[in-house]
């Protein structure tokens, strides 16, 4: 009886140590619109009266919310893992090359509204006041809504999860920690998406800037 109250007192002893070094915070963040550069990919040349110039066309500012958990390591390193939401909306030039009764005008725009959950893992080190962090991220389309289905031939697959990176650096004042994270993507503009079976993958890794405000509980 002895060895197992003494067992269990250890146990306890190092789950309190272990969660002593483990924090919660709630995470905001907002990044700017952007009007990505990349070169248009031509769709349907086999049918001229469909073909098209596919390419993006902007990139709607993005809000984020969510929550981390943060574990200390050897110092001067931690760990930290969080749930992230946000809606991307993309808007995309579909450029005709003959314009005609079907298509009246040359430049249509259509968009994708994207509804995301990310799980984002880092390793960080803190330098003071200061500490820079960099990761991996799972990204979950958990709803998606898209202009392009009017499209004759148009098909989608269902969006698998995506991994993207992370790195960011903040600065941090009592409980609260601002911060700027660059955002990347291992998966094109278009990636999944198909006319007439022909790949409308552009050469385009999305990327952007999140200016990041952190609260710790």
């Amino acid at each position: 009886m002895r060895t197992i109250i003494i067992t269990i007192a250890m146990i306890i002893a190092s789950a309190s140590s272990v969660f002593s070094q483990i924090r919660f915070d709630v995470i905001a963040g907002i990044s700017p619109g952007s009007a990505p550069a990349s070169a248009g990919l031509i769709v349907n040349r086999h049918l001229p009266h469909e073909e098209f110039v596919f390419n993006m066309n902007k990139v709607d500012p993005q809000f984020y919310a969510g929550v981390k958990g943060y574990v200390e390591l050897a110092a001067p390193f931690y760990m930290e893992a969080g749930l992230t939401y946000t809606k991307r909306k993309s808007t995309y030039d579909i450029v005709y090359t003959i314009v005609d009764r079907e298509h009246p005008v040359s430049n249509h725009l259509m968009s994708e509204t994207e509804h995301m959950i990310m799980l984002p893992v880092n390793i960080g080190v803190n330098l003071g006041a200061f500490d820079v962090t960099s990761g991996l991220r799972l990204i979950q389309s958990i709803k998606s809504d898209t202009d392009l289905d009017q499209l004759t031939g148009f098909s989608a697959e269902s969006k698998p999860i995506r991994i993207g990176w992370q790195a960011s650096a903040g600065f941090s004042f009592l409980r609260e920690r601002i911060g700027l994270e660059y955002q990347g993507n291992f998966s094109r503009v278009g990636s999944g998406m198909y006319v007439n079976g022909q790949s409308m993958e552009l050469m385009n890794v999305p990327g952007q800037l999140v200016l990041t405000l952190q609260h710790s509980f």
